[in-house]
């Protein structure tokens, strides 16, 4: 999270981050994201959801979460690849 964050040049006052016990479980992933994305939206004057190194289970259930709650931007960071290896 913290290269994902140094690259868009976030402090601490304007992201949060939200940390799941079960990466691979979509029930686990959703209730906890869920949980926090009303406050978000009340909190934050933009949301943008950024699923950058998410496994497969987080991705889809922050496009959900992302849709339900009408993010405005749903992102990830692209990887920069130099000769077939992925410079991270």
């Amino acid at each position: 999270m913290p290269l994902v964050v140094g690259k868009a040049g976030l402090t601490g006052e304007r992201y949060e981050a939200i940390e799941v016990d079960d990466p691979d479980n979509m029930c686990a992933v959703y209730e906890t994201v869920n949980a926090h994305m009303q406050r978000i939206k009340a909190k934050f004057d933009t949301v943008v959801v950024d699923y950058t190194s998410g496994t497969k289970v987080m991705t889809a259930a922050l496009v959900i979460l992302a849709a339900l709650y009408e993010a405005d931007e749903l992102k990830r960071q692209q990887p920069r690849f130099f000769g077939g290896l992925r410079n991270t």
